[in-house]
């Protein structure tokens, strides 16, 4: 192997497990949507993810690696990539993260390097573990969503209540609430977006970038309670919000929730360190 190769051949195994991951999606997506309404809703896949998987390549390539890539680096790529021949997405994330934690096992890793490591960990497992915790409390969860919607409604309407994931008016269906668009689908990945960019940065995180995470967890909630009472209130409202520009303009106020708090809870930390004399980039331990 040629010296100083090892982290590109970490990269290389990263991204054919990422693209093998994301492709059944993006596929299943152009044929559910055609190819430019797809391409409008971003070939399915969700921007944090990517925005995760970006960053932790990048920093993982912060620094050129002295070393070449080992026997054990070979065969552990081997096994992986054989992972990733079975045809399922989930099993994909699954590798990748294996894969992850292998890399977070190596030694001489720089702050940065191990900083994109815990990243791809989370954003690998964060789909198998999300679609494990839905299988298993799908039914709470949404009546949890449920709940909060007639509550919200209830403000405005009489006769509003919560049976399971049905919002009644009476004995009048009002909406049917599924699992995508349940609170804790955006939640994941809105906290995976926050992980990243403060882990990206920082190393230890302090109790504003937590506060900051909190934030980001009550406001994507409350603001998808908001999207599901606008869409229970009337067909009119249900027809303009589920249609695609509808999810763009929630996508983009989640975005801007989200990216908001974010940078609070990095800017309080940025600042404490560079009055310090430590720098804007400064790590603490």
């Amino acid at each position: 192997m040629v010296k100083g190769d090892r982290s590109y051949f970490w990269i290389a195994v990263i991204l054919l497990g990422a693209t093998n991951a994301l492709m059944r999606p993006v596929i299943a997506s152009m044929e559910d949507l055609g190819f430019w309404n797809s391409a409008f809703d971003a070939f399915g896949i969700n921007p944090a993810v990517m925005a995760a998987l970006l960053l932790s390549v990048g920093l993982i390539l912060t620094q050129e690696d002295a070393q070449s890539t080992s026997r054990a680096d070979v065969w552990v790529g081997l096994f992986v990539l054989i992972g990733f021949l079975i045809p399922s997405a989930t099993l994909s994330w699954i590798f990748l993260g294996l894969y992850a934690g292998y890399l977070a096992l190596q030694k001489g890793l720089t702050t940065e390097q191990r900083a994109g490591v815990a990243i791809l960990i989370l954003t690998s497992f964060r789909q198998p573990i999300m679609g494990f915790l839905i299988h298993i409390f799908n039914a709470p969860i949404l009546s949890f969503d449920a709940a909060l919607t007639a509550w919200l409604l209830s403000s405005f309407e009489t006769g509003i209540h919560a049976e399971g994931n049905l919002v009644m008016s009476g004995d009048k269906v009002r909406l049917v609430i599924l699992t995508s668009c349940s609170s804790l689908a955006n939640l994941s990945f809105a906290l995976l977006f926050w992980y990243a960019a403060c882990r990206s940065l920082v190393s230890h995180f302090t109790r504003t970038m937590l506060l900051s995470g909190v934030g980001v967890a009550v406001s994507i909630v409350f603001l998808n309670i908001i999207r599901l009472a606008m869409m229970a209130s009337s067909s009119e409202r249900y027809a303009v919000i589920h249609e695609t520009a509808g999810k763009t303009v929630f996508a983009l106020l989640m975005l801007l929730l989200v990216v908001s708090f974010t940078y609070w809870g990095i800017r309080n930390v940025i600042q404490r360190t560079h009055g310090d004399g430590l720098g804007p980039t400064a790590r603490t331990a």
